[in-house]
C-alpha cells in the first residue's frame, strides 16, 4: 500500500463490526458456525450474552447464530530464539438478530486464570483481547497461506515439469 493504511482501517480499528469482518476476509477457514448439537467450549454467562446479544449463548447455539474460532493449538509452539509468547486463544463470533451483522461475542485467553472478555468489558480490556486474537489470527493466516496458495500449486507446477512433453502446449 503506497499511500500507507486504507483511511477507514484508521478511523474504524475500534469497531467490533471491521473487526469480525476480517475475519471472513483475511481468514475466514478458522471460524465455523456451531451446530445445535455442539457443545459449547467455554461459557458466557447469561447476563452478558443477553446484554450483548439480546440472547443467552445457548439460545444462540440452538438458533444456529453462534460461530467458534479455535487458536488453541499455538500454545504448543516452541520458540527458542527468544521466548516470548502470546495467548493462544479462542473465541465465539454471532449473527445479530436484528442488524444481521457478524459481530464478536467473547475471547478466551487460555492464560493463566484464563480470562474471557467481552464488548461489555472496558473498552481497553476488550480492544487488548482483539489484538491478542489478532496475533494469533496472523500467525494462522501466514502458515494457511503457504500451503494453500504456494505448495499446492507448486505440486501442480512440478508434476507438469516432470510429465508433459517439452513441446506439450500447456
Amino acid at each position: 500500500l503506497p499511500a500507507g493504511p486504507i483511511p477507514g482501517i484508521l478511523t474504524n480499528y475500534t469497531q467490533d463490526l471491521l473487526f469480525s469482518m476480517e475475519r471472513l476476509s483475511l481468514s475466514p477457514y478458522q471460524i465455523r458456525r456451531l451446530n445445535s448439537s455442539d457443545s459449547l467450549n467455554f461459557k458466557v454467562d447469561d447476563a452478558t450474552a443477553k446484554k450483548i446479544t439480546g440472547m443467552t449463548l445457548q439460545q444462540l447455539l440452538t438458533s444456529g447464530r453462534l460461530f467458534y474460532s479455535d487458536y488453541r493449538d499455538q500454545a504448543k509452539l516452541e520458540i527458542t530464539t527468544q521466548p516470548r509468547y502470546s495467548a493462544a486463544v479462542d473465541a465465539y463470533f454471532y449473527i445479530n438478530q436484528t442488524s444481521g451483522n457478524f459481530l464478536p461475542l467473547a475471547i478466551r485467553t487460555n492464560q493463566g486464570g484464563s480470562v474471557i472478555y467481552t464488548p461489555a468489558d472496558s473498552a481497553n480490556d476488550w480492544m487488548l483481547a482483539k489484538i491478542m486474537y489478532n496475533v494469533c489470527d496472523i500467525w494462522f493466516a501466514q502458515w494457511e497461506h503457504l500451503p494453500r496458495a504456494h505448495e499446492v500449486v507448486h505440486l501442480v507446477y512440478m508434476a507438469a515439469i516432470r510429465t508433459l512433453s517439452d513441446s506439450h502446449p500447456v
